[in-house]
């Protein structure tokens, strides 16, 4: 594996959430536990599948490759849009290899994002989570879905045209890899 990602994934393996988060990321992992019988599908879900469900669909892939979960992970939105380029210069400086076709490759394995809507995921039940700080509001709801888990990442998005962009775009390429790592390592 490359030596930054390396790093990057020391650094967040040996995240020790405050006890509310903690509690939280473990009832989230239950859950999953709880359904992973019924499906063996997680689809990330936001309002434009452009920014965190991107993200999420990415570390969702990493952590179960790293993991040996046999879990499909994919994303989806209300409205497809593009996956917005500093998903992947975030995820680039997490020591990920993205090649000028924007393929992801990670310990042997490609793969590509593409924004999607919810009426194009194919799978006949799976497990969504939401992912929008607003998702009572905006999230796409599924009757597919066996299981709404609701986990709240503030959309980078407003730092879109300023001189924080590429800063918090890390944070919260990192925040969601902290949490999702987190749920992976817990799930049986």
């Amino acid at each position: 594996m490359d030596p930054v990602f390396n790093k990057f994934f020391s650094r967040i393996d040996s995240f020790n959430p405050n006890q509310k988060r903690k509690k939280r990321l473990e009832n989230i992992a239950s859950v999953v536990n709880e359904n992973l019988n019924k499906t063996r599908s997680i689809v990330f879900l936001c309002t434009h599948n452009s920014r965190r469900s991107q993200l999420c669909e990415v570390w969702g892939k990493v952590f179960a490759k790293i993991y040996r979960k046999k879990i499909n992970i994919s994303s989806a939105g209300t409205f497809k849009t593009e996956v917005h380029n500093q998903v992947y210069e975030s995820i680039i400086k997490c020591g990920l290899v993205v090649n000028d076709k924007k393929e992801i490759f990670f310990d042997k394995k490609k793969f590509k994002l593409n924004s999607k809507t919810i009426d194009s995921i194919t799978m006949k039940n799976f497990i969504a989570v939401m992912t929008c700080s607003d998702a009572e509001k905006s999230c796409p709801h599924d009757p597919r879905s066996i299981r709404n888990i609701k986990m709240f990442f503030d959309d980078p998005k407003i730092y879109d045209e300023t001189n924080k962009v590429s800063r918090e775009y890390l944070k919260t390429t990192t925040y969601i890899a902290e949490e999702l790592n987190y749920i992976f390592k817990n799930i049986n």
